[in-house]
């Protein structure tokens, strides 16, 4: 079963603000008629908020969690997993704070990757019907 990735509302404000930083960065050049540095910034800041919320998903296949992240795949047994917290990163202030609600999967002895499907309480369903010897830490925590 695949599991999207959560798009906080946040992300939304962050790609607008990368392309207004980029046509203000540009605006100098695009009076001269130079398009090429906005052209190219305006996609490079596209793809970098492409990548970072919306191409990111997980799927559980047989006794795996497999996922897709930048730069790298994810392949978890899910066998190895011992504990699942609820995380919430928040640093900043006021609309420039971003809120990162996710799961922080502990796996293998030291191993941990964060996580952050939209359905999160499924997904948890899902992997302690394979392993119900995780432990779920966290307040929130319900399965």
């Amino acid at each position: 079963m695949t599991y999207k990735s959560r798009i906080p509302l946040t992300s939304y404000f962050w790609g607008l603000l990368m392309l207004t930083f980029t046509i203000w960065l540009s605006y100098p050049s695009m009076q001269e008629g130079r398009f090429f540095g906005m052209i190219f910034f305006g996609c490079l800041s596209v793809a970098v908020w492409y990548f970072t919320f919306i191409f990111p998903s997980y799927k559980i296949e047989g006794k795996k969690l497999l996922g897709r992240r930048i730069g790298t795949n994810m392949n978890i047994e899910i066998n190895t997993i011992r504990k699942i917290e609820m995380y919430t990163h928040l640093w900043g202030i006021g609309i420039f704070k971003p809120v990162q609600k996710g799961l922080l999967i502990h796996y293998d002895r030291f191993e941990d990757v964060f996580v952050n499907p939209v359905n999160q309480i499924d997904f948890i369903k899902h992997l302690r019907t394979i392993n119900p010897d995780i432990e779920l830490v966290g307040k929130d925590m319900v399965a």
